[in-house]
Parts: structure tokens; sequence; C-alpha cells
């Protein structure tokens, strides 16, 4: 990953700043599809390496575990609570 340089947050302008830990499944699949173009193979990678780490430790989707089962999610494609359609 490069290094933050000349006052930006990022190593390039057109970079994205990213936290894994708070989540990064959408991450992970835009970094092959919309941001592809943003990356070269080697950091695409290093990317999907760094969300395999964090893959059932991040906060993204903890919250519905905490949620009773009254709320409807079985943690599928039929579920209409808001977080859920984004996964």
């Amino acid at each position: 990953m490069a290094i933050a340089e000349k006052g930006n947050p990022t190593g390039k302008p057109s970079s994205l700043i990213h936290y894994p830990e708070l989540f990064w499944s959408w991450v992970d699949k835009a970094i092959d599809r919309q941001f592809k173009p943003l990356l070269n193979d080697e950091e695409r990678e290093e990317l999907h390496e760094i969300h395999r780490y964090w893959r059932g430790k991040s906060l993204h989707g903890m919250e519905r575990d905490l949620l009773p089962e009254s709320h409807g999610c079985n943690k599928g494609p039929e579920c209409k609570w808001p977080p859920c359609l984004l996964q």
C-alpha cells in the first residue's frame, strides 16, 4: 500500500480511505468491480488478504447478531432490513 504524502490522506488522489475493522465486505466486492481501475493486481490481492483477516472480526454484521429474531433477518437474500440489503 502506498504511504500518504504531500497532505493527502492516501497515497494517490484517486485512493479510497478504508477501515476494514468497521466494514469490509462491500469494498471487497467493489475492488473487483467499480474500483478495479484504481488498483493494480498486487494492491487488490493485498486488500483481499486484509479482508480475509477481518472476516468475522469487523463491526459490520455483528449488529444483526444482537437483534431479536422478530426483525425478520435470516441473514439471507430475503431479508428486508436495510443493513442486510447492503450485503
